[in-house]
């Protein structure tokens, strides 16, 4: 039978030409031969004839494609398989049947999530169905002469026949390989995450006509612009003639790491720390360091990611202050370039507007950008992603410099997981990495007698610790960042003692406590028995947050006594200098950070930190609440290693030796479930078993201490954003066509980063769900909209009881 060849990918586009489109894509993203041979096949199945009547709203019986691409690539598979095993250098029977899998696995998944391989395909509803249609329609699938004629792949002629084949399709895509996946683990997940990631990204670049690539078109001027302005920055800094001796030992920081970088970059090094005491200018640091590397290996790209959204905007000034475009990735920052693509769109509504909407939202979602800002969220969950909208990411993590500030704000148990997963695969990606911290935890992998399936130091076997761009020791020790004194409080603290102590000071001070319950008790207290009292957590919107620092800060500055009462949001990242701080009980990278509030800039011959534990009137620690499981076993080491009183230049010793008990006593890469916090996965037992999906589960926030809940605080009556969220929601049930869906989408999604300033994050647990305030309105997009009845800009969300809320 002669076929017409002459099929349609999308409307108005060969298959050929979107195939081809989709493979040179992917070759620009990987070299691995499994990424190559699913581009080519992964859309095969489209030769349907249901599916091209589906093109054009026609469809009559089965229409689907990705799992008869699947069937057609396996069949291509058993006729062609001494030619594909001598073509990949397959060794025997068990690798062969596990490059068919992987390959089987990313054409039938490519518009899904990568899952777990064991029975990936047994009992698929899907596939059966796949699998009946092709045997009725075999005549009608002509995969063969599409391969051969229009793509010339020049193989084997093979037919769609079942019998005997039939068996031997079933074994392969039923019979995960582990024996072969077992000889490299850690090779074989990195590849086919690797792979998958390519084809997503390249079938979805393809199908929306993003030829262009935004990093390759601007590295270069990046690169330029980078390098010649903190030379100024640097210049003027030195030049400057109130040159303190802080800035001038931030040079000598700076200067030590540039240095040491220059030697090590002939090595095949790739993963590096820098330990620097708090206010020791570790942004500008890391940034000369990322120039540097510029230099020696060429136009790398730079990822800059911080933990928290604060410490994010102001990293974000920095870089704006040095380069020209920055794209800033996190739920709250809006993306300008893409709103000023929507702004000409509404002045000429265009199809090369619209077209230009889609492809700012494509750099955005995919970082193609030579320099990126984002969180550790954005960062380090899609490094082990399974899901196919993350992984659109992962292909612009190769060729990068990776900037990661403040990891000690990661789970503990996840420090040297992923230290040996960015040593692997900057390896593999012509990238680098820089984890920087004044709290380094310790990164070498313990050797422990466990399940090897659990070990990391059989997993990551090329692993080497990395190595410190600085003389730590030496300037933790420096007199400059000797700025204070820890005094622990002997006497456990009940509110009313600490009121009585805070009360005794005629300072400003900042009092750290560990929920958020704690806090407003404290305020009400201290309220109306002395001036300037403000109370910080995380039941104030961003904006009234940043006012509230501000308002510290402005405090300070004239020295106006202020005493502020936080939760920990204030520890990491936040410019703020106190002379008095108290720390109530907590892990010592906790105790250490708040500290770093203290004398911050060196005003002071000493300031003074005063660190106790407060309890309920029961006499029950309020730090338990907080840490559990493990995080007892943190605060048990405070209370035995920290002296009645040390100083700051004596703590990194201290901290060495808790992080040396937490790599050798906490199991590494152990996660909960974010469906189900009593169940725990094995970030390494995962991967030796290639278990995607579970690993995907993997969240930095989960929900054991509750559901997250949005709550929009109007501002006041004449606040319309409910009405204009309506407003582009039915905007959105009307759009017909997928480009201008996608734009309402577009335009819905910066919309709410607009009103994340009134955007309330609260967890809501069976505790204290009953005390949360009745909404307004009705849900929209799961956002609860609550009147200024329930807020209050100085107390924060207004509860009935607060007893239970920790965070």
């Amino acid at each position: 039978m002669v076929h017409d060849l002459k099929f349609e990918s999308h409307p108005g586009k060969l298959l050929e030409e979107h195939i081809r489109g989709v493979q040179k894509g992917t070759l620009l993203r990987s070299a691995l031969p499994i990424a190559e041979v699913a581009a080519l096949f992964h859309d095969l199945g489209k030769i349907n004839p249901n599916f091209q009547n589906k093109l054009y709203g026609k469809s009559n019986g089965y229409a689907n494609h990705s799992y008869l691409s699947v069937i057609g690539w396996v069949n291509y598979a058993l006729v062609n398989m001494k030619d594909i095993m001598n073509n990949q250098g397959l060794k025997n029977q068990e690798e062969l049947s596990l490059f068919i899998l992987q390959i089987a696995v990313l054409i039938g998944k490519h518009h899904q999530n990568l899952p777990n391989f064991d029975k990936v395909f047994i009992g698929s509803e899907e596939l059966i169905r796949a699998t009946e249609f092709a045997k009725e329609n075999g005549r009608n699938l002509p995969m063969n002469e599409f391969l051969n004629k229009t793509l010339k792949l020049d193989c084997a002629s093979f037919e769609l026949k079942w019998g005997k084949q039939e068996n031997m399709f079933v074994s392969f895509l039923s019979k995960y390989q582990k024996k072969a996946w077992k000889q490299s683990p850690l090779k074989s997940f990195m590849d086919t995450q690797e792979a998958f990631a390519a084809l997503v990204e390249s079938d979805k670049r393809d199908a929306g006509k993003n030829k262009d690539f935004f990093f390759d078109e601007n590295i270069e001027k990046n690169t330029i612009q980078l390098s010649e302005n903190l030379e100024l920055t640097f210049d003027k800094f030195e030049k400057s003639p109130n040159n303190s001796k802080l800035n001038i030992l931030r040079t000598q920081i700076r200067l030590q790491a540039v240095e040491r970088i220059k030697s090590k970059l002939t090595t095949d090094e790739r993963v590096f720390t820098l330990t620097a005491p708090t206010g020791a200018g570790k942004t500008f640091t890391m940034l000369s360091v990322a120039n540097e590397i510029r230099k020696q290996k060429g136009n790398l790209g730079i990822i800059y990611s911080l933990p928290f959204l604060s410490i994010t905007e102001q990293v974000q000034k920095i870089a704006e202050e040095l380069l020209d475009d920055v794209l800033s990735v996190n739920s709250k920052t809006e993306n300008e370039r893409i709103k000023k693509a929507q702004q000409s769109y509404e002045n000429d509504q265009s199809n090369n507007n619209l077209k230009e909407i889609l492809k700012e939202d494509f750099i955005h979602n995919t970082f193609d950008h030579p320099f990126v800002i984002t969180t550790f969220i954005q960062f380090f969950e899609t490094l082990l992603s399974n899901r196919n909208s993350t992984l659109l990411k992962l292909p612009n993590f190769k060729n990068r410099i990776f900037l990661i500030d403040e990891v000690q704000a990661l789970p503990p148990r996840l420090y040297i997981f992923f230290s040996a997963w960015l040593d692997e695969f900057c390896r593999r990606n012509n990238s680098f990495a820089i984890l920087s911290t004044a709290t380094m935890p310790k990164l070498a992998i313990p050797i422990k007698d466990t399940d090897e399936d659990c070990r990391a130091d059989l997993l990551f076997q090329d692993y080497s610790v990395p190595n410190e761009l600085i003389d730590c020791k030496k300037y933790f020790a420096e007199d400059i960042f000797n700025r204070y004194q820890i005094e622990v409080l002997s006497d456990q603290q009940t509110n009313e003692s600490l009121v009585n102590h805070i009360l005794e000071l005629d300072r400003s001070c900042l009092v750290i406590l560990n929920t958020i319950a704690d806090t407003k008790k404290l305020y009400n207290e201290l309220k109306g028995k002395s001036v300037n009292i403000l109370l910080l957590n995380t039941h104030f919107i961003p904006d009234d947050r940043t006012r509230i620092i501000e308002q510290a800060q402005n405090l300070l500055k004239v020295n106006k006594k202020v005493i502020l009462i936080s939760t920990q949001l204030i520890e990491a990242g936040v410019d703020i200098d106190f002379p008095v701080v108290y720390r109530d009980m907590c892990p010592l990278p906790s105790l250490i950070q708040s500290a770093g509030r203290c004398n911050r800039n060196n005003n002071l011959d000493k300031g003074q930190v005063y660190f106790f534990e407060l309890v309920s009137d029961n006499g029950r620690s309020r730090a338990r609440l907080i840490y559990r499981d493990e995080g007892k076993k943190f605060l048990d080491f405070c209370r035995k290693e920290i002296p009645a009183s040390i100083n700051e230049n004596e703590l990194f010793e201290v901290q060495s030796k808790f992080f040396e008990s937490i790599r050798q006593n906490l199991t590494i890469g152990e996660f909960k479930s974010i469906e189900n916090t009593e169940k725990s996965y094995n970030m390494i037992k995962c991967i030796n078993n290639a278990e995607f999906e579970n690993l995907g589960k993997f969240k930095l926030i989960n929900n054991n201490i509750g559901e997250q809940v949005q709550y929009y605080i109007l501002e006041n009556e004449a606040d319309s954003c409910y009405e204009r969220l309506n407003e582009l929601l039915t905007e959105l049930k009307t759009q017909e066509d997928y480009a201008n869906t996608k734009r309402i989408k577009i335009k819905i999604s910066d919309f709410i980063k607009q009103l994340s300033g009134r955007i309330l994050n609260i967890r809501v647990n069976q505790y204290n769900k009953a005390q949360m305030p009745q909404q307004y309105l009705a849900d929209i997009m799961d956002i609860k909209f609550i009147t200024m009845d329930n807020y209050s800009s100085t107390e924060g969300l207004i509860l009935d009881n607060i007893e239970n809320c920790f965070l």
